[in-house]
């Protein structure tokens, strides 16, 4: 099928899906992203018929559970519409519009947000050694600084590395065209909080160190305002990002 002739390809592909011809909207898919040199979504697609003639051999076999099949047949479709959907837009010419993707992938922004938790908390653990070492800290309160604020780190990391964990292994997008993307807002609000979260945690501690605290309880309660504070947001932004969906 000649370029110029599928200038309304989304609009016949989902026609097709919804008739459940998909072999047929595999192979337009192919002969379209062949054409306009979409490698990612070619590849996907490719992916895509490989599974569909695998379940046209579990009809054939009978030897699969038909809801199994059933289930397969409508994760083909769905997929069908997602590469749909992400289709380079075409000029009356028939030339592909080249278009900037927007944002950063989502598994991108949770790998940043790992390490600047990690970063962070870091760099605070040998802040508050280097006040013990130097005398702004006794060994007991030290020791209390700490316990004050790994438990809610070690909480965080948690779940955060057995994200990652999870993730060893599968693949949940055949192509990083598919994965889904978070918008610069989000990723740049997400980095400032953070931030602030570190520079707030910091500066509580220096007061200490400084001796501006007279008292150590005075340190402990305002951490623990910070941690109520700012480290609700740290929270909701982790789990929402990292906590396995049921």
């Amino acid at each position: 099928m000649a370029l110029v002739d599928q200038t309304n390809i989304r609009k016949e592909l989902r026609r097709l899906v919804a008739a459940d011809e998909l072999e047929q909207a595999i192979q337009q898919l192919l002969s379209f992203t062949e054409a306009t040199e979409v490698d990612d979504l070619h590849k996907e697609v490719i992916l895509q018929s490989g599974r569909l003639e695998d379940y046209r051999k579990g009809l054939r076999s009978g030897g699969l559970d038909y809801k199994d099949l059933a289930r397969t047949k409508v994760n083909i479709s769905q997929a069908i519409l997602e590469i749909t959907d992400k289709l380079p837009e075409l000029r009356e010419d028939g030339t592909v519009v080249k278009e900037k993707r927007r944002g950063i992938r989502e598994k991108v922004l949770r790998t940043h947000i790992l390490w600047l938790m990690f970063g962070i908390k870091g760099l605070i653990v040998l802040f508050v050694l280097t006040l013990w070492q130097s005398g702004g800290f006794t060994a007991a309160q030290f020791m209390v600084t700490l316990a004050l604020l790994l438990p809610i780190f070690a909480t965080y990391t948690t779940v955060m590395v057995r994200s990652s964990i999870r993730e060893r292994y599968i693949q949940q997008y055949a192509t990083t065209a598919l994965e889904p993307r978070v918008s610069r807002n989000f990723q740049f609000t997400t980095y400032g909080v953070l931030l602030i979260y570190g520079f707030a945690l910091f500066y509580v501690i220096d007061l200490r160190g400084r001796g501006v605290l007279g008292q150590f309880d005075y340190m402990t309660s305002l951490l623990a305002l910070v941690e109520l504070l700012l480290g609700v947001y740290v929270g909701q932004l982790v789990f929402s990002l990292f906590k396995k969906e049921e």
